[in-house]
């Protein structure tokens, strides 16, 4: 193994271990649905059906969100053999994810290949996806939108490699990225007609390529108008977005009755045209998602620290370090200056990425984690190209020395704050309260009747967690008596598993038969008498549960 090689093996190693390390306790918890896909894999282990009876399902309808089935089916060994641990469950997207950084390497050598630096170039760009903030944190808990990251960069690699058989198997993971994150859809086949319309075809290249692209999305083309396919896009997308349709009312409601110029009702038909055609749905959903759009690209979105942002996988922090900011810059001039056809691939990859989630919000960190490679070359590029312009050996040496120890303090500070300030001021957000919460009652569930958890306040599908805790195998859980009925938008809520039952609030009950519990947030319900209380892991407290025969009313 040659000096280069041993380099980037030792990357390899050091994002593994940064990204395995406690990696069944931060995040603590796990979010609903990490305990989903989990348990769903669980049942498939065993019966090879999912929770709703569904064999060897094609997707996943879970809460009624339809998952693609790739990382499950990824999963399904280690479930099989080690169980549904957090750790377990996450492996893989750890994995994944440090294979992404030594995919990056490669990808950059050979985008670059005409580049004398290419190598300490593919480092720098390594070394920077190792350590940042919104790719690390992204690597330690479920979410597929990671995976397909990688099976898009290696399609693009491939394509661009053109080897034998390159475009073939650049073609099974162009289409595996698609059946393992919905965002992908909107992404690669974009991205992909532009690699496409920059190469040279034979009429037979062609066929052959855009034919295998078809016999292999066939089933998600037949799955998207026969089964749940279009369903997680209704969910999300600003069409459904009721605040922006009150919006509209509001202001057509106010154009229309606000005659500021008094000209009369002569002219009120015009008006109401004038109205209309300015306060109208399709108006005011262009204008969001331009909005939307135009906000991944901000320092705010990219660089500035969120400090109330309520994510289960970073603490309070940007995506980026502020400090690559220069670097970022001065690496995007120096690109255009010098590799114009390598610039243009990574700015049409840039902007083709948040369209996806420009669909859905203002900025997504799953939906529009695709930014990040062309950032990340960016300013690999800048770091490389400014200290490459120090001429003077001493003073390039002093200035790359200070600039280390800056940019280590802040990289430190970010992983300090990781492993300490995210589990104890996020563990609301990853529903850490769950675990103590289902191990209580576990222990006195047979002395009660039955069991009843409000969701009001905390609406998290409870019964995946009542599922994944308990570790309730598949002959046990398909004897269940449940109740479930098919919410607003497809959404799918449990209203009883066995004894538990799971309301829309304590008021849903009229009268609390003798011999339960009622397990309510105290915001909910204040009333003294509880028998026992849940905390997060800062002391706020999240549940107190009450004997049913000791309710004031």
């Amino acid at each position: 193994m040659n000096f280069k090689k041993y380099t980037i093996f030792l990357v390899f190693l050091f994002s593994l271990l940064i990204r395995t390390i406690y990696l069944g306790k931060v995040p603590v918890g796990v979010t609903n649905d990490e305990a989903n896909v989990a348990y769903d894999t669980f049942l498939l282990t065993q019966t090879g059906k999912d929770q709703w009876g569904k064999s060897w399902p094609f997707e996943f309808k879970g809460f009624g969100d339809y998952r693609l089935p790739v990382y499950q089916y990824l999963l399904y060994p280690l479930v099989k053999f080690l169980g549904i641990d957090a750790w377990v469950i996450r492996l893989p997207i750890a994995i994944f994810s440090s294979l992404t950084i030594i995919l990056l390497y490669y990808f950059v050598l050979l985008l670059f290949k005409d580049y004398k630096h290419k190598h300490k170039l593919a480092l720098i760009s390594a070394l920077v996806l190792t350590i940042n903030p919104w790719h690390f944190g992204m690597s330690r808990w479920i979410m597929e939108s990671n995976l397909a990251l990688f099976f898009s960069l290696l399609a693009v690699f491939l394509f661009l490699r053109k080897q034998k058989y390159d475009w073939l198997l650049s073609t099974i993971f162009f289409v595996l990225a698609i059946y393992t994150y919905y965002g992908a859809r909107f992404f690669l086949p974009l991205l992909f007609f532009y690699l496409m319309a920059t190469k040279k075809w034979s009429k037979k290249e062609l066929i052959n390529y855009i034919g295998v692209i078809i016999i292999l999305c066939l089933p998600l083309l037949i799955n998207n108008f026969l089964g749940g396919g279009f369903s997680r896009i209704r969910q999300v997308n600003l069409t459904h977005d009721l605040g922006l349709v009150g919006q509209v009312e509001r202001y057509r409601e106010a154009c229309l009755h606000f005659d500021l110029f008094k000209i009369g009702p002569n002219y009120r038909v015009l008006i109401q045209y004038v109205c209309m055609g300015f306060f109208n749905k399709p108006v005011f959903w262009l204008r969001q998602f331009v909005l939307n759009y135009l906000n991944h690209f901000s320092f705010a979105f990219l660089f500035f620290e969120k400090l109330e942002q309520g994510w289960q996988f970073l603490p309070p922090h940007s995506f980026f370090y502020f400090f690559n900011i220069p670097f970022l810059i001065m690496g995007l001039f120096s690109i255009f200056s010098k590799y114009r056809k390598q610039a243009w691939l990574l700015i049409i990859w840039l902007l083709v990425s948040p369209l996806a989630d420009s669909i859905t919000g203002q900025g997504h960190y799953a939906r529009s984690l695709t930014m990040l490679i062309p950032i990340v070359i960016f300013t690999a590029f800048g770091y490389l190209n400014t200290f490459g312009y120090l001429k003077h050996l001493k003073l390039k040496k002093i200035i790359l020395g200070t600039s280390l120890v800056f940019a280590g303090f802040f990289v430190l500070m970010f992983f300090i704050k990781y492993f300490t300030v995210l589990p104890f001021s996020q563990s609301k957000y990853s529903h850490y309260e769950y675990k103590p919460l289902f191990s209580y009652l576990k222990q006195i569930e047979d002395d009660y009747e039955q069991i009843y958890i409000s969701r009001k306040v905390r609406d998290t599908k409870q019964y995946i967690f009542y599922l994944y805790y308990n570790k309730i195998p598949a002959k046990e859980f398909f004897k269940l008596h449940m109740i479930r009925e098919d919410g607003t938008d497809g959404w799918v809520k449990v209203g009883r598993l066995g004894k538990y039952w799971f309301l829309d609030d304590v008021n849903q009950v009229k009268k609390y038969p003798p011999q339960s519990l009622l397990v309510v947030a105290p915001e909910e319900y204040d009333q003294g008498g509880d028998l026992q209380r849940i905390y997060y892991i800062d002391g706020e407290e999240a549940f107190r549960i009450f004997k049913t025969n000791d309710l004031f009313y």
